[in-house]
C-alpha cells in the first residue's frame, strides 16, 4: 500500500471505531512460556539451595537471578491470562480517543495524547509510544501500575507510554493507519551513522 493509498484509506476511516482483538494462539503461548519459565527458574533455585557447593554469597546471587526469571514468567502468564479473560476489545481507536485496555480504564482523549511516534523495538518491529498532557492520566483512568512504569520509562527511555499490541490482531502499521485520522504518528528517528576516524 502506497503512502497516498494509506492516507486516503485513513481519511475514509475518520469517525469510525476500529477495534483490535486478542489473538488466542499468541496469548496461550504467552501463558505456556510464563509457566515454563517459572517452573525452570524455581527448579534451578531449589537445586542450588540443596546441592550447590558454592559460597553462600554465590548461591544467594543465583537464587536472586532465578527470582527475576520467576517474575518475568509471572508477567508473561498474567499478560496472556488477562487479555484472554477480558471481555472487551484489547485496543479501540475511535473519535473518543485511544483505548488500550492494558493501559487505562477509559479512552485517552486525542487532545491529551502528546508526541505519538514510532520507536524501534528489535525483532518485534517498532512500537508506538507517546506521552500524556497534565491530567490526562487521571481523565483516562490509567492503571496505577502503568503510572509507576510511566515515570520509570520517562527517565530511562524518553517516553511514558506505549501501545501494547503484542498478542493482538494489531501491528504497528495497522495502528498507524487507524490513528492517522485523529493524530500524527511521527516516524522513527533515522539510525545514527558511526563516525570512523582514520589515523
Amino acid at each position: 500500500m502506497t503512502d497516498s493509498e494509506t492516507t486516503s484509506a485513513a481519511e475514509q476511516a475518520t469517525g469510525q471505531t476500529i477495534v483490535f482483538r486478542g489473538r488466542a494462539t499468541t496469548l496461550v503461548f504467552f501463558m505456556l512460556l510464563g509457566c515454563a519459565t517459572m517452573v525452570q527458574a524455581s527448579l534451578t533455585a531449589l537445586y542450588f539451595i540443596y546441592y550447590s557447593q558454592r559460597s553462600a554469597v554465590g548461591t544467594a546471587m543465583i537464587i536472586l537471578f532465578c527470582a527475576l526469571f520467576v517474575l518475568a514468567g509471572w508477567w508473561f502468564f498474567m499478560q496472556g491470562w488477562r487479555r484472554m479473560h477480558d471481555p472487551a476489545d484489547a485496543i479501540t481507536i475511535s473519535p473518543a480517543g485511544l483505548h488500550d485496555r492494558a493501559l487505562s480504564e477509559r479512552p485517552m482523549a486525542w487532545s491529551d495524547i502528546l508526541d505519538l511516534r514510532l520507536q524501534p523495538a528489535g525483532r518485534g518491529g517498532p512500537v508506538i509510544v507517546f506521552d500524556l498532557a497534565d491530567g490526562g492520566a487521571e481523565r483516562a483512568g490509567v492503571w496505577p501500575r502503568i503510572l509507576r512504569a510511566a515515570r520509570l520509562n520517562q527517565r530511562m527511555l524518553g517516553f511514558s507510554y506505549r501501545i501494547h499490541h503484542t498478542g493482538t490482531e494489531a501491528d504497528a502499521g495497522s495502528l498507524v493507519w487507524a490513528i492517522t485520522p485523529y493524530a500524527e504518528v511521527k516516524p522513527p528517528p533515522p539510525p545514527q551513522k558511526q563516525k570512523i576516524s582514520l589515523r
